[in-house]
């Protein structure tokens, strides 16, 4: 009778109500992988360079080239000794924009300026990695006072 018993238990042993058919096993489960934000535009690099002649007083013109947005404008000076200056070239994160500001200076040596308004042709550059700003704004705070010179869109290609 123990026998019968023991064969009745090995046929029941693996029998538990349970079926592991059509379920899945330890495979991979399918993962979304973030896409990684983009690194906001970084200024790397800025200058102004004095041209020869300026197209229209007080505006600015703004294009972009590459990694670079640049600005040719003509601010006005309130002698002949004025020369423009690039007092700030800044990027606005939250704002996606460019902020450059020029200004007239004379040199600390200079001793006789004609006294006349003068127009002060110049080019700014300013290089970016990681894109251009989406707009960039100039500001020109001359003999005229402070005013928006020029406005454009210079957003990614």
């Amino acid at each position: 009778m123990l026998i019968g018993v023991g064969t009745v238990l090995a046929t029941l042993a693996g029998c538990t109500g349970a079926s592991t058919e059509g379920t899945p096993t330890d495979s991979a489960t399918p993962t979304s992988t973030p896409t990684p934000t983009p690194a906001p535009p970084r200024i790397t690099d800025q200058s102004l360079e004095a041209r020869e002649q300026c197209e229209e007083p007080d505006a600015a013109t703004i294009t972009t080239s590459g990694d670079a947005v640049v600005v040719e404008g003509c601010i006005v000076g309130k002698d002949g000794c004025q020369r423009p200056v690039l007092e700030s070239a800044r990027y606005d994160e939250r704002a996606d924009e460019l902020h450059v500001r020029v200004t007239t200076e004379a040199p600390s040596d200079a001793e006789v300026c004609t006294q006349q308004l003068v127009d002060l042709p110049y080019r700014v550059t300013v290089t970016f990695a990681n894109g251009r700003p989406g707009t960039t704004t100039v500001v020109h705070d001359g003999a005229n006072g402070e005013q928006q010179a020029g406005e454009a869109e210079t957003g990614r290609d």
